[in-house]
């Protein structure tokens, strides 16, 4: 899958523009959330497709939490982490932390890796 990353001109800074790009943003996250749902029974296209949609939209949580129960379900447990760290980054840059619900999400994924 190749990654969407134009910017819509470039090289016009006009103000108008920017919510043409945040439009034209958004279709790019639905069209790619759309490509996703058609990948629910091959769990590793459907990461795959859900780390390119986190390149686009680094800061929104729920997306890293579709991210951990995915590679939960690959048995890809130590990787939880790595997205978490991943989110707090991103989060960090906004001066912001990753909610309860989400820790919470990750330290019950990654214990069912020790139940099985």
């Amino acid at each position: 899958m190749r990654d969407y990353h134009a910017k819509l001109a470039p090289d016009l800074d006009e103000a108008w523009l920017e919510a043409e790009r945040e439009h034209l943003h958004q279709q790019v996250i639905g069209a790619m959330r759309a490509l996703m749902s058609c990948h629910d029974e091959y769990e590793e296209r459907k990461l795959a497709t859900l780390d390119a949609i986190r390149a686009l939209d680094p800061t929104n949580e729920a997306l890293y939490r579709e991210i951990i129960r995915t590679q939960a379900r690959l048995g890809r447990h130590d990787a939880i982490d790595d997205t978490l760290d991943l989110l707090k980054r991103e989060l960090d840059k906004l001066d912001e932390r990753p909610s309860s619900e989400i820790l919470q999400l990750a330290r019950s994924l990654r214990s069912q890796q020790y139940e099985r």
